[in-house]
């Protein structure tokens, strides 16, 4: 399970499907989810070619025009990552190449996702599952 509030389909985001799509071809069930707004850069071309590749994935809240939402200040803001329901991570990256200091948008850069396991993991699969 995948959860992000920013998701860009740029080099990292585009690195991370063609990863999930590796898990797919194994037999893995990937589900990706992103916030309507803050990945508002992805067109429902790229949700169908990201669904063609056998990854679940769902938006939260799309904005009926893609500025335009009504439900602004509902949002899913979080950042989790569960890997076959024995590690987790969670923190405050999103996936964009500026949070990798690649991009244009940030001089600098710097966050942090800390890694999880054991019983804690399985409240990180009930949020996602929630959500």
């Amino acid at each position: 399970h995948i959860e992000y509030y920013i998701f860009r389909l740029d080099e990292l985001g585009n690195k991370i499907i063609n990863e999930l799509k590796k898990k797919v071809d194994e037999g893995v069930e990937v589900r990706l989810l992103v916030d309507g707004m803050g990945s508002k850069s992805i067109r429902s071309k790229h949700i169908r070619y990201i669904r063609s590749l056998g990854i679940k994935f769902e938006m939260f809240f799309p904005g009926i025009l893609p500025y335009i939402n009504i439900r602004l200040n509902y949002r899913n803001h979080r950042k989790i990552v569960v890997i076959d329901g024995m590690v987790g991570y969670v923190g405050g990256f999103n996936v964009g190449d500026e949070y990798i200091n690649k991009g244009t948008q940030f001089d600098f850069w710097r966050d942090t996702h800390i890694r999880i396991q054991g019983e804690a993991v399985n409240e990180l699969n009930k949020r996602f599952i929630l959500d």
